[in-house]
């Protein structure tokens, strides 16, 4: 993986230059890709340090993208954060859910606060895909007979235990970091288990 270049997928020409500078300033190298499909082949082919990936793009949109570098082994471990102007929660927790390291919104996050992303992740890549919590992302282990732990188990159809009922080791409760929300301190709650990566 080269650690010292990003790549800048989006369609609009004005805000690859945008980015290119941003990044350059910072002393790491661009390339830049204008549709979905140049994106996953330049990924495959450069192993950049990051990828920046718009959503609303031609010939493969942002999610295509996302979900054909995570099921690709070459490819599965970049790092990527998704920057667009679709900030519904839908759209954001689709993002986390097929990857994506974080995500932000066009015209609500600065270059500085997309530059601060971008080391936090270079530095600590595959803490996401290899399971330990990555920034702003948390790890519960929950008591079965706490709180409405029950009315949680009967919902997802676990029975009595968090117990993962395709590989038996110990669910967690996972919050996710909900970019979003702009105040406060929102998370995404998911229960899944670390060793398999299934999702209930």
């Amino acid at each position: 993986m080269n650690q010292t270049t990003i790549l800048v997928a989006d369609d609009e020409p004005s805000f690859r230059k945008i980015y290119r500078d941003v990044v350059e300033a910072e002393g790491y190298a661009a390339i830049e890709a204008a549709d979905g499909t140049a994106a996953i082949q330049i990924a495959k082919d450069m192993k950049p340090a990051l990828i920046l990936l718009d959503i609303i793009m031609p010939k493969k949109d942002g999610f295509a993208v996302l979900k054909a570098l995570r099921e690709d082994p070459e490819t599965k471990t970049i790092p990527v954060i998704i920057f667009s102007v679709l900030g519904e929660k839908s759209d954001v927790d689709k993002g986390i859910a097929l990857g994506a390291n974080d995500y932000a919104l066009k015209g609500m996050t600065t270059p500085r606060e997309i530059m601060s992303k971008i080391r936090t992740l270079i530095k600590t890549p595959e803490a996401k895909l290899k399971g330990v919590s990555a920034p702003n992302v948390y790890r519960v282990r929950v008591d079965p007979t706490k709180g409405d732990a029950v009315a949680i188990l009967k919902d997802l159809g676990l029975g009595s235990m968090f117990v993962c009922t395709k590989c038996q080791n110990q669910l967690y409760l996972e919050l996710q970091h909900d970019p979003a929300n702009q105040t406060g301190h929102w998370y995404a709650a998911h229960v899944v288990c670390p060793v398999c990566k299934t999702e209930y």
